[in-house]
């Protein structure tokens, strides 16, 4: 899935506790203590 997205232009969003699984993903988003920090 995440290749046929690359290839495709489109986004791809996957929610996981697997470290493995999100070093794949290009990019990474966490939560803190339930929120989104602000982004740079």
């Amino acid at each position: 899935m995440l290749e046929l997205a690359c290839t495709q232009g489109t986004a791809f969003i996957v929610i996981t506790h697997d470290e493995t699984l999100a070093a794949r993903c290009g990019r990474q988003l966490r939560l803190v203590r339930g929120k989104l920090p602000a982004l740079d």
